[in-house]
């Protein structure tokens, strides 16, 4: 049967046999007669096929390179070579490879999620606020000097309620009719913005507080804000 070990009593890669790596019989005279009389089987002849199961070998048997002496140069050359690998090595490095992909593969994936998020200029901003998600809740104005979202009345003439502004140097600003907001529920609002997912929670949050009528302290803090401003115009 090919493959299995010529040794004596060796029943290596046999039908009902351990299977184990085999060697064939050297090309070279001296080797090769030294491994046919290691046999020991009477009037034995190996052929090119004929096989020896890595077990009969010592490990001194084997070496982790090869040399020669190059006849133009007078030169000794070493050449590594590499061990074959057992079923169980390369299942153990192909594992190892895949984990390592799995990783690579995420980490990439957040650097480019990253950099896709910065905003660095209002050049920057100009370009993102294009692929910026938004509700029917928000309308979307993109000036030279200004990128607004706006709110609008849905009854009578068009009055803006809400406003998100963000100017060229990427100051921010949040309004609810006049009043410029300093905070939006328990979180202080940013007064520059350098990620556009800040603008976008910016803009989530200023609709969840518009939509809930529950917000009484919001609307208290308007009234007073707007009497305030009605008093300092009777007494100037």
């Amino acid at each position: 049967m090919s493959g299995c070990c010529c040794a004596p009593n060796c029943r290596s890669n046999n039908a009902n046999g351990p299977r184990a790596r085999v060697y064939r019989f050297p090309v070279d005279p001296a080797q090769n007669a030294a491994w046919t009389k290691a046999v020991r089987w009477e009037n034995f002849t190996p052929t090119k096929y004929t096989v020896v199961r890595e077990h009969h070998f010592l490990e001194s048997d084997f070496v982790d390179s090869a040399s020669y002496t190059d006849s133009m140069t007078g030169k000794l050359s070493r050449q590594e070579t590499s061990a074959r690998e057992s079923p169980e090595e390369k299942r153990a490095r192909l594992d190892a490879e895949a984990l390592q992909e799995a990783v690579r593969l995420p980490e990439q994936s957040h650097e480019a999620d990253e950099k896709k998020n910065v905003i660095a200029t209002f050049e920057d901003l100009f370009t993102a606020v294009g692929d910026l998600s938004l509700t029917d809740f928000w309308t979307k104005l993109v000036t030279q000097k200004q990128v607004l979202l706006l709110n609008f009345s849905d009854q009578g003439a068009p009055v803006v309620h809400r406003a998100v502004t963000v100017a060229t140097d990427l100051y921010l600003a949040v309004y609810v009719d006049e009043m410029r907001l300093q905070n939006l529920g328990f979180s202080v609002l940013s007064t520059t913005i350098s990620d556009l997912r800040v603008l976008h929670k910016v803009l989530c949050d200023a609709e969840d507080v518009t939509k809930d009528s529950t917000n009484n302290e919001l609307q208290l803090e308007i009234l007073l804000k707007r009497v305030v401003a009605l008093l300092e115009q009777l007494s100037s």
